[in-house]
């Protein structure tokens, strides 16, 4: 799964030389089976995460749309 959702990653940023990241916090994840927590932040956008306004450019909200689109498609219909 992990492998899939990195190659969705890589294939639409071009980013070879990205690997998967661990966060301390907590997500939902954790409270089921065979899930991880996948989250297409970019390199170059800005971290205002769980902060007062909180906030992500349209175009980096695009690109991640993107990115778990085909993320969804490979997992439930390749």
């Amino acid at each position: 799964m992990v492998q899939t959702l990195m190659d969705a990653y890589r294939d639409k940023t071009g980013d070879e030389d990205a690997q998967p990241q661990i966060s301390g916090g907590a997500t939902f994840a954790r409270t089921m089976n065979n899930c991880v927590a996948f989250g297409a932040m970019l390199p170059s956008t800005p971290d205002y995460m769980h902060q007062t306004n909180e906030q992500w450019s349209v175009a980096d909200f695009n690109k991640a749309m993107d990115i778990y689109a085909e993320a969804v498609k490979r997992l439930c219909v390749d």
